[in-house]
């Protein structure tokens, strides 16, 4: 998946550790998060932040917006 949030593992390694990464505008403090099902919002969205103004949508491919 690319994003514009455009980091690899490093960088995710350091905005972990800045306290900067999101999940559902909830603080990721651990770095061995995994995405469950009760992360994603109705079956079909997660939102992933890297800092304030970094913000990426996932749709789950198996709903479509109407």
């Amino acid at each position: 998946m690319e994003s514009e949030l455009g980091c690899g593992k490093s960088a995710a390694c350091r905005l972990l550790k800045q306290g900067e990464l999101y999940l559902n505008n909830n603080r990721v403090d651990s770095e061995v998060k995994r995405i469950e099902a009760e992360d994603i919002v109705d079956g079909k969205v997660l939102l992933l932040s890297a800092g304030k103004k970094n913000k990426v949508v996932v749709l789950n491919q198996k709903h479509k917006l109407c």
